[in-house]
């Protein structure tokens, strides 16, 4: 059997004693172009694969930005509800202390009014009061002005409690409760005992000592 090779000077007839190196020349090419589609192949896998791998980053990468925006969000809110509370507590603070200065003044003009009766029944045990009448004559109406002139003077809640439904107790304020819940609870109490701001004053002085 005769093979024609092409080389550079053209074709060239082996013959028969040309077989080792026909194989070895087509192994040669065959072998080459093995390696060329397995390279080929070999790309278009890292190719793919590259492009799978980049779309799961992107695609998880997104996954996060959204769970970022949304714990992003959740912050936020925290955020502002806390916000909101802080400014609400001031503000109970704020009416605290304003409500604390009233009722120091007003514990203030109660203590001099206490003063001036004390002073009165000294100097004079049987009138404690010039408007009343000293006539010995007549004792129940002396008594009688008497017990006005302490609820003038006092305004307290005791005197105006004896002769009405058993009274509702004020809660203490230990600084545990919220300022809030103390309040209502407070109110509650001023309006069942039907106090006036002056014996609501003397009792929020109590609750928060």
């Amino acid at each position: 059997m005769t093979f024609e090779i092409f080389d550079d000077e053209g074709i060239t007839d082996t013959g028969g004693g040309g077989k080792e190196g026909v194989t070895i020349d087509v192994l040669t090419i065959l072998l080459k172009g093995l390696q060329t589609l397995l390279s080929d192949k070999l790309s278009d896998q890292i190719r793919g694969l590259g492009e799978r791998v980049e779309n799961q980053v992107t695609f998880l990468s997104e996954k996060v930005d959204q769970q970022n925006a949304f714990f992003l969000q959740k912050i936020v809110a925290i955020q502002r509800e806390f916000q909101h509370d802080i400014t609400s507590l001031r503000e109970d603070i704020s009416a605290v202390k304003v409500d604390l200065v009233s009722v120091s003044q007003r514990v203030n003009d109660l203590k001099a009014e206490l003063l001036n009766v004390k002073e009165k029944l000294k100097d004079n045990p049987s009138s404690p009061c010039p408007s009343v009448s000293a006539d010995k004559d007549e004792p129940f109406t002396s008594s009688h002005s008497i017990a006005n002139t302490h609820r003038s003077a006092l305004n307290s809640a005791s005197a105006r409690t004896a002769v009405s439904k058993v009274p509702m107790k004020t809660p203490a304020f230990d600084g545990l409760t919220s300022w809030p819940v103390f309040k209502r609870q407070f109110e509650v109490a001023c309006d069942n005992n039907e106090w006036t701001s002056k014996e609501k004053a003397i009792a929020l002085v109590l609750a928060l000592r």
